[in-house]
C-alpha cells in the first residue's frame, strides 16, 4: 500500500487512480516516461503540488488526441475524396472532431493558467 499524493488515502500499488480523489497515481500511468519527461522544460515537478502531475498527464493525453486527430482526418478526407474528387461526409467529421479538439485545447490552456 502507498499513500495517494493528494489525499493521503492508502491505495494498492497496482492502482492507477486514487478511488477517493481520482488523482492519477504517479509512476502508474502508461504515459510515464514517454511524454512526462523530466528533462522537458514544460515538465512541472509533481512532488511540490499534486495538481502538477495532473497537468502533465492532461498535456500528455492532449498530445495523444492531437497525434490521432491529424492523421485520421487526413486519411478520412482522402477516402472521401477518392471516388468523385469531392468531400461530403468527411466535412462533418472534421467539424465535430475539430470542435472536440478545440474544447480539449481550451481546457488544457485554462488548466495551465491556474
Amino acid at each position: 500500500m502507498q499513500p495517494c499524493p493528494n489525499c493521503r488515502e492508502l491505495v494498492q500499488e497496482d492502482w492507477i487512480v486514487c478511488p477517493k480523489c481520482a488523482v492519477v497515481l504517479e509512476g502508474m500511468t502508461p504515459l510515464h516516461g514517454l511524454i512526462l519527461d523530466k528533462d522537458d522544460p514544460n515538465f512541472i515537478e509533481s512532488n511540490d503540488n499534486p495538481e502538477s502531475f495532473q497537468q502533465n498527464e492532461s498535456r500528455g493525453i492532449w498530445l495523444q488526441h492531437l497525434a490521432i486527430f491529424i492523421p485520421m482526418n487526413i486519411l478520412l478526407a482522402a477516402i472521401d475524396a477518392l471516388p468523385d474528387g469531392e468531400t461530403s461526409w468527411s466535412f462533418w467529421v472534421h467539424v465535430c472532431w475539430g470542435s472536440a479538439m478545440l474544447l480539449h485545447t481550451v481546457v488544457i490552456i485554462l488548466q495551465r493558467r491556474r
